[in-house]
């Protein structure tokens, strides 16, 4: 699969709770081919302190759109960057990078299983799951209840199971 290096347009960056964004971008040109599990190296400009490219999952992709979504929670000087991105402005991408994930036969069912930023890629994959005939299942953990991001839109997708560290949202 070749890698491309383009410019995205910023069309939206909806913050879902404390520190956690999803930055939906606009491709100048068709999309390639782009596969659960796959990620993008996302560029950190006008940041002397960040020089290498922010590692991404890719948390959707809409094909009809030309749009990626990205899920990303604010670490470091880089991702509050990111986090900061307003619709119109750039976002340059190396994508798509990684291997997938392998999909199950038509009718079986899956467990799907992240917590906080690491459930970034489940929901695309989640739904190519459903799309292929199987079923998805979700658990899903976070530091806290204030924390849990996401989980009516998994609901769309599958049964989900929440947890918290401190119990504040199931066990």
């Amino acid at each position: 699969m070749k890698k491309r290096i383009e410019d995205f347009t910023v069309t939206e960056n909806r913050r879902l709770a404390d520190k956690f964004y999803v930055i939906k971008l606009s491709s100048p040109t068709p999309l390639p081919e782009i596969l659960p599990g796959q990620f993008v190296e996302a560029l950190v400009t006008d940041s002397p302190a960040t020089f290498l490219r922010r590692p991404l999952s890719v948390h959707d992709v809409d094909f009809s759109e030309n749009t990626i979504s990205l899920l990303i929670q604010v670490a470091g000087i880089g991702t509050e960057h990111l986090s900061r991105l307003q619709p119109g402005e750039k976002l340059n991408l190396i994508y798509p990078l990684g291997n997938s994930f392998t999909l199950p036969k038509k009718g079986e069912s899956v467990l799907l299983t992240g917590g906080g930023c690491g459930m970034a890629p489940l929901y695309y994959l989640g739904r190519k799951i459903l799309e292929s005939g199987a079923y998805p299942h979700f658990a899903l953990g976070f530091r806290n209840r204030s924390r849990i991001i996401g989980h009516d839109e998994f609901r769309k997708l599958g049964e989900v199971h929440l947890a918290t560290e401190d119990g504040s949202e199931g066990y």
